[in-house]
């Protein structure tokens, strides 16, 4: 019966990585993988998603393979793929917890991977943010402006493509993860982070995410050539130093994702997701989805121009049809009210359309 089937399903997604969305050839798509798809619309219990994303051979996939079994290989490694990642991968595991709730582990195609254009990257993030419960951004070493202007485009994509959050939508929970961390910090992680980013930036990180947070990680093991072979060594081998602080992060995540999240107020099923899924898809791969808009804007900043002109429209206008409902109300109106009105509505629409986004 349908128990049973549901117990088949949950065993596939544990047995090994499945791949869930993939570039073709030349990265101009993301096509969604249908037999991953298919798995995923069949488990009606509760799921949460901790994705990271980052750069290639950060030690993303080992990061994930230990969330999912303090073990150092799965992900990433082994037979299953080439030497690196693409597309989405993911690997579910039972909560700590709570067995009812599926913890999926995903793993993401590197942010730097050569030849390939920065808004697929862009997208292929934002794609993972909007169903994860729990988004780790990893950066190597410290907090660089590059990766802050990534992180700013990679929330103004999440956001585009998401359009209006609605009150029953959870939002999810961002960990900013700093790997091999050596220097000494002027001031805690969190407040570090937050000096860094533009404010507008960080407006965003407040509108996407429910809570943020910064975390260092030290180096999991002493010499450079062993971080080659990490995922040959056992957990015991990884150094105190590394293991301690990494326990620490993996209960703050388990924590996090106890409650599975809500989307226009059905919780988050694997059914759910898939649903959600295709909806995204079709936005990113129509003749005029997100992907075709993105590809037609190379840098950065002509994105964040144009995204955040777009927005400013739409504001100024609903501003503008709000001012002017209100005299709706008190009709009949004569003629010298009705272009008071108007011309109060359209101060009110050019100084919101001008006003900062954020």
């Amino acid at each position: 019966g349908e128990g049973e089937e549901g117990e088949n399903v949950l065993g596939l997604l544990q047995e090994r990585p499945l791949q869930l969305f993939k570039p073709n050839e030349n990265h101009s798509k993301l096509e969604v993988v249908p037999e991953t798809l298919a798995i995923l619309e069949k488990v009606k219990k509760p799921i949460v998603i901790v994705t990271i994303v980052g750069t290639q051979r950060g030690g993303k996939s080992t990061l994930l393979n230990l969330l999912r079994a303090r073990k150092t290989s799965g992900f990433g490694l082994g037979h299953y793929m080439d030497p690196q990642t693409t597309g989405l991968w993911i690997w579910g595991k039972p909560h700590p917890r709570d067995p009812n709730v599926q913890v999926i582990m995903m793993d993401t195609e590197g942010l730097d991977s050569p030849h390939i254009p920065q808004w697929y990257n862009w997208t292929l993030s934002a794609l993972a943010l909007l169903i994860s419960s729990y988004f780790i951004y990893q950066t190597k070493g410290s907090i660089e402006s590059h990766s802050v202007d990534r992180l700013g485009a990679i929330l103004k994509v999440a956001e585009q493509l998401r359009g209006g959050l609605d009150a029953s939508t959870d939002r999810p929970n961002f960990l900013w993860l700093i790997r091999d961390h050596q220097l000494a910090m002027k001031k805690g992680p969190k407040a570090e982070m937050t000096d860094k980013m533009d404010p507008n930036d960080l407006k965003l990180l407040g509108r996407c995410f429910s809570d943020y947070d910064c975390v260092p990680l030290p180096r999991p093991v002493a010499k450079d050539e062993q971080l080659q072979e990490v995922d040959t060594l056992q957990w015991t081998d990884l150094r105190e130093e590394f293991r301690e602080e990494y326990v620490v992060l993996e209960r703050q995540i388990m924590s996090a994702v106890l409650q599975p999240r809500h989307i226009s107020g059905e919780e988050i099923t694997g059914e759910v997701i898939a649903k959600i899924l295709e909806k995204y898809s079709e936005a990113i791969n129509s003749k005029n989805g997100i992907l075709t808009e993105l590809s037609q804007l190379p840098t950065q900043k002509q994105m964040v121009v144009k995204m955040a002109g777009e927005r400013a429209v739409k504001a100024a206008v609903t501003k503008y049809l709000d001012g002017m409902e209100a005299v709706t109300q008190k009709l009949p109106v004569t003629e010298s009210d009705l272009a008071t009105s108007h011309a109060d509505a359209m101060r009110d629409a050019m100084s919101t359309f001008f006003q900062p986004a954020g």
